[in-house]
């Protein structure tokens, strides 16, 4: 099925700077709680907010608040994009096509703000989880610019945010942490598996700059996040 062209410039504009305005309002909004959080552990260090996640960051409790709390909106919005995408009044192929759903951009305009406020509010672990944070921001302005692949795209990364969230849940201790390293594995084998299907039923027709760097990044991402999975995995094996 070949990708439909965008209909009309000023809908774009309208999106793009919905997005904006998105991911500027969740930034500020989940940053103050990241903010407000971490003042009252410190002032609380024994409360449950407090507690050490031993996950090897030093991290604590509160720092993984946030974080599931927009992933798990996220989510909702995904699922709403997939669901109910006809109700946007669109004939033309979200798929494949390019962006025009409410619910995706409000999916891509939060997850902007929550990776744009992590890289000032909150600890990440080293230089490869930072320099992940600002890939993920300019690739949720690319899911939203790109021309082709939409729905794909936004939905490559729902699937690898549910195994994100599932490692997140891993590490406070609501679900197993070899449940959440699985997850989080088995999440980005799947999304890879969405880009070749992408890739053999519509191939890479009207990819612009954007699409392009959506596809390498999740690429990119999806093996490391299989490496890392692995590696832990196999730690956590010769522990027991």
């Amino acid at each position: 099925r070949a990708a439909l062209p965008t209909s009309g410039g000023g809908r774009s504009c309208v999106e793009a700077g919905n997005m904006l305005f998105i991911g500027a309002i969740s930034a500020f909004a989940l940053g103050l709680a990241n903010v407000c959080l971490e003042r009252y552990a410190q002032k609380h260090p024994s409360s449950r907010l407090g507690r050490d996640m031993n996950d090897g960051c030093n991290r604590r409790l509160y720092h993984y608040v946030v974080p599931i709390l927009s992933m798990g909106i996220g989510l909702a919005l995904w699922l709403a994009a997939l669901c109910c995408w006809q109700l946007d009044g669109q004939e033309q192929d979200w798929w494949f096509g390019p962006q025009r759903q409410f619910a995706a951009t409000w999916a891509v305009g939060l997850g902007a703000g929550h990776y744009a406020q992590e890289i000032v509010a909150n600890q990440w672990c080293g230089s490869v989880l930072f320099l992940h944070h600002v890939a993920a921001v300019a690739h949720a302005f690319c899911l939203q610019a790109s021309s082709s692949w939409s729905g794909l795209l936004v939905s490559w990364s729902g699937v690898y945010e549910a195994g994100s969230l599932l490692l997140c849940l891993g590490y406070i201790g609501a679900v197993s942490r070899p449940v959440g390293h699985w997850a989080a594995t088995l999440s980005s084998v799947m999304g890879m598996c969405l880009g070749l299907h992408g890739l053999v039923v519509h191939g890479f027709c009207e990819f612009n700059a954007a699409a392009w760097f959506s596809v390498i990044a999740l690429v990119g991402l999806g093996i490391g996040r299989i490496q890392d999975g692995v590696d832990n995995l196999r730690r956590i094996q010769g522990q027991v």
